[in-house]
Formats: C-alpha cells, structure tokens, sequence
C-alpha cells in the first residue's frame, strides 16, 4: 500500500507537466481591450457536425476599479449564442446557461473547458479554420467588444485530458444573475 500512494505523488508532477504542455500548445492570442476589460487566451474547437455546436474559451480581467457584468454575448456564426457555466445537479453534471456574470477588478474569470464557456449554437455552415471567429461580448458598463477566436484542430491538440484540464474558478452565486 505504501507504494500506492508514492505512485500518486509521482503522478501529480505529470499532470502539471502535461497541464503546461498543453497551455503551450494553444495558440496565443493577442489581447483585446475595451476599455477595462481585457480578453486574451481564445480559442474554440470547430464543431463535430455541421449545424452543430461549439464552445469558445478564453481569459477575461477588469482591470478596473468597479465591477462589470458580462450581459450577453453573440457572434454571426450561429444562430445562438449564450453564456454556458456546469453545476451538478440530483447528483449529475448539467449545463447551465447564465444569463449574466459579473466581472470583479483583480479577480480574472477563466472560461475554460469544465467551467464558464461561451456556447455557440446551431453554427451556420463550414467553418473556415484559418480564420477566427468573430464573438462579440456586451458588458453592462464597459460596452461591446469585438473578440477574435481562433478555431484550434481537434486532430493536433484534441480534448484535453481530464488531468490537464485546469479547475476553472466556481462561480460565486452572487455573480451569477438570472439562472435558466
């Protein structure tokens, strides 16, 4: 049994390794600013299927010294778009849509795989891979940001393994507004 867990502590130091391989691997985008607010980090897998669905993921910081609110998002490449987040539900993992979050000054919202995302909803048509997609996100204060995400080959990077899949930050249910 002792050797068990010396296995589980090795372990670890490659998860962390395999977590920054990954980080890596995606692509850097430059940042997008609007006035406070900074969006930087997008990125999206094309959707399996065409007409399908497809989750856009980046980091979003206040750099100001009031919070805003992310109010809605959309982009002309589908025919939804909405703020998803996960929450378990009589014991199973279930999507959330949300109808806002707050954006607080010095606390980054990350909307990674397994936590906050923007789903993008019945896209219309091929997607051109070597050009981003256009999202646009509205903010109760700062305004509207034009944010360009660049769609990432499921073939060269794949999902990312549950281990390097960074714990995306809990939502505080007092930034969460209007559940569905």
């Amino acid at each position: 049994m002792r050797g068990h867990r010396n296995h589980r502590r090795a372990a670890w130091p490659l998860g962390g390794l395999v977590a920054l391989a990954l980080a890596w691997s995606m692509p850097a985008t430059a940042e997008t600013r609007l006035g406070e607010m900074v969006a930087r980090d997008a990125w999206m897998h094309a959707p399996a299927a065409l007409g399908g669905a497809s989750a856009a993921y980046f980091r979003l910081a206040n750099r100001g010294r009031r919070v805003d609110r992310l109010i809605s998002v959309s982009s002309r490449l589908a025919h939804r778009a909405e703020i998803h987040t996960y929450a378990v539900e009589s014991g199973h993992l279930r999507m959330k849509r949300l109808r806002s979050v707050e954006i607080h000054p010095g606390a980054p919202l990350i909307f990674a795989p397994g936590g906050p995302h923007i789903m993008l909803i019945d896209i219309k048509g091929a997607l051109d891979t070597s050009k981003p997609v256009q999202i646009r996100l509205r903010f109760e204060r700062a305004g509207q940001m034009e944010l360009e995400v660049p769609i990432v080959s499921r073939a060269r990077h794949g999902p990312p393994p549950p281990s390097a899949t960074p714990k995306a930050p809990t939502i505080p249910r007092a930034a969460r507004q209007g559940r569905r």
